[in-house]
């Protein structure tokens, strides 16, 4: 899980350093989230864990797949 963990977080630190998470809107650094890791061991449903794994797949999911 450790390593899963890390996977995720270094796929993330190489998205915002090559600065495709910037949102010019609110003007931050948020726009690509992978997990949420104090979320993640707090959550006491699979369906906590879900939601904070992997969550700009999700989001995109959300989007293009359930809503259409």
């Amino acid at each position: 899980m450790c390593n899963m963990m890390l996977a995720f977080l270094m796929s993330e630190t190489n998205i915002v350093a090559s600065g495709l998470a910037y949102d010019s809107k609110n003007d931050d650094w948020s726009r690509v989230r992978q997990l949420d890791i104090v979320s993640l061991f707090k959550s006491t449903t699979v369906t906590d864990i879900v939601k904070t794994w992997n969550m700009s797949t999700q989001t995109w999911l959300k989007h293009y797949v359930y809503v259409r």
